[in-house]
């Protein structure tokens, strides 16, 4: 009755602790448990209703913000042993978190990028109604995309005007052959200019996370 009463009312609230880590009983937390143990809503199973769709925006935006902390958290604290290729990955990836001196060259955070973005793009509601060749063309066109997109969005809301990983590493690495100075220059900035002149918000990013993921030639 919670998880239906919060998505037919809209009568989400957001974490007590604004982090999706709240310990106490509030009702964010509560429904992302539902979610976690299963529980499914499809905002889009009634596409002729507008009001509807309308009133069940705010629980899915909340819930993305909700699942890209985590993709956050997962990113800077964890690491992932496997080396599987997107069409043999596990239902579930399994990270581990890192010892407090554990550190990562470029290419693990690379990789490290690229596996939780993956993860985050797996658990999007609308892929579980696909097949699984549907689901690694898909991840295999977007994940390099959300790769960029999101190291951007971080270094964007950080207030920082190029690309780089958690620990300050650059994007890309200087000494890459064949490359000049203002190419790395446009990867590294192009994408925080933009968001920059847009003033995106947090939400708006993750919804533009959708319509990249639908209409990937868009970005």
């Amino acid at each position: 009755m919670f998880f239906r009463r919060i998505i037919l009312k809209n009568a989400l609230t957001d974490c007590r602790l604004g982090n999706g880590t709240c310990t106490l009983k509030c009702s964010f937390c509560r429904f992302q448990k539902c979610l976690q143990a299963g529980m499914e809503y499809r905002p889009y199973a009634k596409t002729h209703d507008f009001q509807n769709n309308d009133l069940i925006l705010p629980v899915i935006i909340k819930t993305l913000v909700y699942m890209d902390n985590n993709r956050i958290k997962t990113f800077r604290n964890c690491y992932y042993e496997g080396d599987e290729t997107i069409d043999k990955l596990p239902r579930t990836l399994r990270f581990i978190e890192k010892p407090k001196d554990f550190k990562l060259d470029y290419n693990e955070w690379s990789f490290m990028n690229a596996m939780t973005g993956i993860d985050f793009l797996k658990k999007i509601h609308f892929l579980k109604d696909l097949n699984q060749k549907d689901i690694s063309s898909i991840l295999k066109t977007n994940y390099v995309q959300f790769m960029l997109f999101s190291l951007s969005q971080a270094a964007y809301f950080s207030n920082q005007s190029s690309l780089s990983f958690p620990d300050g590493t650059k994007i890309p690495e200087d000494d890459i052959p064949g490359t000049s100075p203002e190419f790395r220059r446009r990867i590294r900035c192009r994408v925080i200019d933009r968001l920059v002149s847009l003033k995106v918000t947090r939400e708006e990013c993750l919804l533009l996370t959708m319509v990249f993921l639908c209409h990937p030639g868009e970005l």
